[in-house]
């Protein structure tokens, strides 16, 4: 069993400490969130800590004890369905994969369907007169596909941990979008999990999003969550982001089409607007010092990709293009959505360099490609 035992909140406004006290294996853990903005936010609502302790809930099989807080009850009623898809979700992954992922198999031993225990309820009454909404942004494709399509977008929240160096990406945020609010969360979240790559890509990063979102509910009427064609990474997608929705706000998802749809309607923006986004795109979530973007994980390569098949190459400033044919024939890693990438490509470009890179990463890795093509 985990328990939230309590919630403490060090200032309103500025750079704000939000500390949730958790009680499991018979010691007191931390989990900490750090908010700097310019609004007020005030009685932190207690929503945020369930998403903050998912991710070791459905690892090691503990139900989650929030008999301690007065939840909202539609958060409540959501918050068990999101349970139980997201155990489902993580069973459904072999859609590109071949029959020899045993890490696939064994990560789906791993996750539990677990359950939350609630004691008193709050009632909310939804605050109509709020007409705030915000993007979670992270600085990648679909990220500037949501700003710059979505106009009536008036606050961004950025998850710090996730994009390094960050202010760079938010540069373009602050060019293009000088009226619009900018609020960084930092949450101890991002590193406090133990179950390696597979399990932050599954389950935390898309628990961390919703638990950042949900302490901007009495400010926000919705939060959007930025999504790509059919996919359910990390914890989110199209059909489980709206069940980390309260009485107060929605969460909803936009941007259901491919990257390469994506970028081709960037492409169609004013000169100005194209040198930001594309000059200041943030895709890579692995740790590096120096470099904007490692420019050799599967989803530098994957975004590499296609913003050469589409012309949009000469727009970057931080990727390294070099040898691109090559990072793609090897790749290794986590290749679920890298390989899709690649069969679509192989679809639908007319870029014979990168045509024939991932026909030979497809036949390398012995995916057949043929009839999904």
């Amino acid at each position: 069993m985990i328990k939230i035992q309590k919630i403490g909140q060090i200032g309103i406004t500025g750079k704000i400490k939000i500390i949730a006290e958790i009680l499991y294996d018979q010691q007191i853990h931390t989990r900490t969130m750090t908010i700097e903005t310019d609004d007020t936010l005030e009685n932190i609502p207690p929503e945020f800590a369930a998403f903050m302790v998912m991710p070791t809930a459905v690892f090691y099989g503990h139900d989650i004890d929030l008999t301690e807080l007065h939840v909202d009850p539609i958060f409540a009623s959501n918050l068990q369905n999101y349970m139980k898809r997201i155990v489902l979700f993580s069973c459904g992954l072999e859609l590109f994969e071949p029959s020899s992922y045993t890490w696939l198999k064994e990560f789906k031993k791993a996750l539990h369907l677990v359950h939350p225990i609630y004691g008193q309820f709050r009632q909310i009454e939804p605050v109509w007169t709020k007409s705030r909404i915000g993007l979670m942004f992270s600085g990648g494709v679909d990220s500037f596909y949501s700003l710059t399509t979505r106009k009536e977008i008036s606050d961004v929240i950025f998850i710090s941990d996730m994009n390094a160096p960050e202010e760079k990406s938010l540069k373009a945020v602050r060019t293009l979008f000088p009226t619009i609010k900018i609020h960084k969360v930092h949450s101890s979240t991002m590193g406090a999990w133990d179950r390696g790559p597979d399990g932050w890509f599954l389950v935390s990063h898309g628990c961390v999003l919703y638990s950042s979102g949900l302490l901007f509910q009495n400010n926000l009427v919705e939060m959007i969550v930025s999504s790509d064609l059919g996919t359910h990474e990390a914890g989110s997608g199209r059909d489980i982001d709206y069940l980390a929705s309260t009485s107060k706000m929605r969460f909803t998802t936009y941007g259901l089409t491919s990257k390469h749809e994506k970028v081709r309607t960037l492409l169609t923006l004013d000169e100005k607007t194209k040198k930001e986004v594309f000059g200041h795109l943030q895709v890579c979530y692995v740790p590096r010092v120096g470099d904007f973007n490692c420019c050799r994980c599967s989803k530098c390569v994957g975004v590499m990709a296609i913003l050469r098949e589409h012309g949009a190459e000469r727009y970057s400033t931080t990727f390294d293009f070099n040898d691109l044919e090559d990072k793609i024939v090897n790749m290794k890693g986590d290749i679920r959505f890298f390989t899709s990438d690649m069969i679509y490509t192989i679809k639908n470009t007319e870029n014979t360099g990168i045509k024939n890179a991932a026909k030979a990463f497809l036949e390398k890795n012995k995916i057949d490609y043929q009839e999904k093509a």
